[in-house]
C-alpha cells in the first residue's frame, strides 16, 4: 500500500537515507491465526541493470511488513547463483514469518536535491474531496540521481514517489489526498509544509 511503502521510506529517511522500490510479494495463507509460522527464508530476484543503477548489491535490501503493519529492515545477502532467467538473487530471514515483502535499494540521500513550490488545490476542500499536491523537485548536483519524495500529513507518512532527474534538471511530483473529516491537516513533502 502507498502508506506502507511511505513508512518503509520515512524509516529509511530518519538514517540518512534514500530508498527506491523495486518489487514486492505478498504472502497470503489460507492458515489460521492460531498457528505460528516462525522463520521464514524469503529469495527475491533483480536484473543486474537495476541492481547497477541503484548502487550495487550492497545497496539492495528485503523489508517486511507484518500483519500488525510494524516495519522491518532485514539482513540481507546476494546468492552465488544466478536464477533461470539470469538474474540475481537476493536473501532474506524473516523470524516472524510471512507478510508483505519488498526488495529496495537503501542509499544516501541525494544532497542536493530541493524541494520547493508546494501547492494545494484546492486549498480547502470538503470531507472526501480529492486535494491535489504538487510541488518542484530540482537536482542541483553534478550527476543524475534518483529522489525518494515523502509525504505527510500530520507527521503520518501517507505516500512516497520516485523522481530521476538529470544534473541540473528540475521536475515536479503530484499526489492526491482525501480526507473524510472535517479539520485542519499539515501537509508535509520532505521540507515544504501547507496547512
Amino acid at each position: 500500500s502507498a502508506t506502507a511503502k511511505a513508512a518503509i521510506s520515512l524509516i529509511a529517511r530518519d538514517a540518512g537515507n534514500n530508498v527506491t522500490f523495486g518489487a514486492t510479494v505478498e504472502i497470503d495463507t489460507n492458515l489460521e491465526n492460531v498457528t505460528t509460522i516462525g522463520e521464514v527464508r524469503m529469495e527475491m530476484a533483480a536484473s543486474e541493470e537495476w541492481v547497477n543503477q541503484q548502487g550495487g548489491p550492497g545497496s539492495i535490501q528485503i523489508t517486511r511488513v507484518a500483519d500488525d503493519g510494524s516495519l522491518q529492515f532485514l539482513a540481507t545477502v546476494l546468492l552465488p547463483d544466478r536464477d533461470a532467467e539470469g538474474r540475481m538473487v537476493f536473501q532474506a530471514i524473516s523470524p516472524n514469518g510471512f507478510s508483505i515483502f519488498t526488495l529496495v535499494s537503501i542509499a544516501p540521500i541525494p544532497a542536493n536535491f530541493v524541494v520547493t513550490d508546494l501547492l494545494l488545490d484546492p486549498p480547502v476542500a470538503e470531507p472526501k474531496e480529492v486535494v491535489a499536491i504538487t510541488a518542484k523537485v530540482a537536482n542541483r548536483g553534478g550527476q543524475a540521481a534518483t529522489r525518494s519524495v515523502l509525504l505527510t500529513v500530520n507527521d503520518k507518512p501517507i505516500d512516497t514517489l520516485d523522481i530521476t532527474l538529470d544534473a541540473g534538471k528540475e521536475g515536479e511530483v503530484l499526489f492526491f489526498l482525501t480526507q473524510a473529516e472535517v479539520g485542519s491537516y499539515q501537509v508535509k513533502v520532505e521540507d515544504q509544509t501547507r496547512t
